[in-house]
């Protein structure tokens, strides 16, 4: 594979990255702001992955020079992203203890309604798509997203090896 070829494919990469990152904020603000379902603690938290991914694939496209050195910190953006998703499933599914819910002391039916609204336990799941939480569906992107970089910044490795020894 030539430098021009693999520069060619980063380009794609990241305009896909770019591309996927924007659906799913845009997907999770509008189930949040439109269909108003409050999302819990790690919902948020699973947010900042793709922001982070938009920002550094933004930069990428704009500055193609820095484009393989981004690539680990997307790598590890998208392998953060993978474990806080996984742990997520870990709780919905009852195998780690929800900490989410939040204990506290209720004064009044005012204070109760705005705990309610605002500390939502993490053990539920408000919405699927073909039968997985969205944390699933994150865990999902995550990963390939992370192997996806891996492997691309592998072969820019191997490509400036080759170009070292020739």
């Amino acid at each position: 594979m030539g430098q021009e070829h693999l520069k060619s494919r980063i380009q794609k990469f990241y305009a896909y990255v770019l591309f996927i990152s924007i659906v799913a904020l845009l997907a999770s603000f509008s189930v949040q702001y439109i269909w108003s379902l409050q999302p819990c603690f790690l919902c948020k938290l699973q947010k900042f992955p793709y922001i982070v991914s938009a920002i550094l694939c933004s930069i990428g496209l704009i500055s193609p020079k820095i484009q393989s050195k981004m690539l680990l910190v997307l790598v590890t953006s998208f392998a953060l992203g993978f474990c806080l998703s996984l742990y997520h499933v870990g709780i919905q599914h009852g195998l780690i203890k929800d900490r989410c819910a939040a204990k506290i002391s209720i004064q009044d039916i005012d204070a109760f309604e705005q705990h309610l609204l605002s500390n939502k336990p993490c053990s539920q799941v408000s919405w699927s798509l073909f039968g997985f939480s969205i944390s699933g569906l994150n865990a999902i992107v995550f990963f390939v997203g992370a192997s996806s970089s891996l492997i691309i910044h592998r072969r820019i490795q191997a490509l400036m090896n080759y170009k070292n020894t020739v």
